[in-house]
């Protein structure tokens, strides 16, 4: 899996889901295998979500280092 494609899953998931208002994202690719990923997510009870996560991304899958909610 790329860096590319984990976002995008995200993003599927986040619009597939009723339950999300809005949601915004931002994307740092920090190196070739790793990134930073902020956001805010809007919940359909106006509940707010904010969420930071280093991922760092290996041949045998993804590492998430860090998540702070």
């Amino acid at each position: 899996m790329q860096i590319k494609d984990y976002l995008n899953e995200i993003l599927d998931v986040l619009s597939a889901n009723p339950f999300v208002e809005s949601q915004n994202l931002a994307f740092e690719e920090r190196s070739r295998n790793a990134a930073f990923i902020t956001g805010v997510i809007i919940f359909t009870n106006s509940a707010k979500l904010h969420f930071k996560e280093f991922v760092v991304f290996k041949s045998e899958g993804v590492n998430i280092l860090k998540v702070w909610l």
